[in-house]
């Protein structure tokens, strides 16, 4: 129980809106998953060659074998729950999310001539902008960035 004065006060929640996916967004997630999905085989056949190369010992062969093979399989699986899964989710879905979220700060990355915008998103912490949205924006302005839903791809900014 709190005692004293207490002043409750609620953060800025981002207004949130689900919106299907233009055609060169759901290309660009298509051409991903394929990207992706040949790179995840290519990983599954050369974990398979070395399962089946490592046990040596003819002792405990198909131990380890049994051993190497539940191992990888459970590593495999796991990488495409986490990944390609929510990709092909989105794919089939078909939306993205569309974020309005209020600038925190102003970034200019002289390294790299790269200007960023800090903002207040529960997926994002920055997004690159144009040097064009860079000076027409202010802190405390909104601004609207989009991403996928289920694999939260950042997709862009408006």
């Amino acid at each position: 129980m709190l005692k004293g004065n207490f002043v409750a006060f609620m953060a800025h929640e981002p207004l949130i809106n689900k919106e299907p996916l233009d055609e060169e967004e759901l290309h660009f997630l298509e051409e991903k998953a394929s990207k992706d999905s040949r790179l995840f085989l290519y990983v599954i056949k050369w974990m398979i060659v070395a399962c089946v190369l490592i046990p040596l010992s003819f002792d405990y062969y198909y131990y380890g074998l049994f051993f190497l093979l539940l191992f990888s399989g459970s590593c495999v699986y796991y990488s495409y729950y986490l990944t390609l899964r929510k990709i092909l989710k989105d794919i089939s879905f078909r939306t993205k999310i569309i974020e309005c979220c209020t600038i925190k700060r102003k970034h200019f990355m002289s390294l790299n001539n790269t200007y960023h915008f800090y903002i207040h998103s529960s997926q994002k912490l920055s997004i690159q902008v144009s040097e064009t949205d860079y000076n027409r924006l202010n802190e405390g302005d909104e601004v609207s960035i989009e991403y996928t839903e289920f694999s939260k791809m950042y997709l862009g900014y408006f």
